[in-house]
């Protein structure tokens, strides 16, 4: 396999990968990996699975923020726009009520094209209006931001 060089890259996406190597707990590593072939000043987009829709997948909050707070001091997470089904509402609100939450695009969902249990619509998170959204030189159109089920998150490589 061929290795991308260090400071190869202006912008790195992983998409549904740290999910898959969470269970061997190589997300650090990981990490490490994507800052090493971003540039400095780089922007590093990342989406994993919300454990709260897709239980024993994925990242809790707390987890993919402290993942996040311990390698950049600049980064946004989105959160995913489905209210969680079930118990793990109470886990959604419970973080609302502590503040202790993404950012939120509300955003029009296609349920035809969404994973849902059988009969269930889902709520939709309420919360910025999908657009602009300008991070340290980026503009990001969060207009094409269909997140059903997963973190997105925004870093920057410092």
């Amino acid at each position: 396999m061929k290795v991308a060089p260090d400071d190869n890259f202006d912008i790195t996406i992983c998409s549904e990968v740290l999910e898959h190597i969470k269970e061997y707990k190589l997300e650090q590593k990981a990490i490490n990996q994507l800052k090493l072939i971003t540039k400095n000043d780089g922007l590093i987009i990342i989406s994993t699975p919300n454990s709260e829709l897709l239980e024993n997948h994925g990242f809790s909050f707390d987890e993919i923020n402290n993942l996040f707070k311990n390698n950049f001091s600049q980064y946004y997470i989105f959160e995913n726009a489905f209210i969680p089904i079930g118990k793990n509402e109470l886990l959604w609100k419970k973080r609302l009520n502590n503040e202790n939450i993404g950012i939120i695009v509300s955003e029009l969902i296609n349920f035809n094209e969404a994973v849902l249990p059988n009969g269930k619509i889902p709520e939709i998170k309420q919360g910025l209006p999908a657009g602009l959204f300008k991070f340290n030189g980026y503009e990001i159109d969060t207009s094409l931001l269909h997140n059903t089920h997963s973190w997105v998150i925004l870093a920057i490589n410092n």
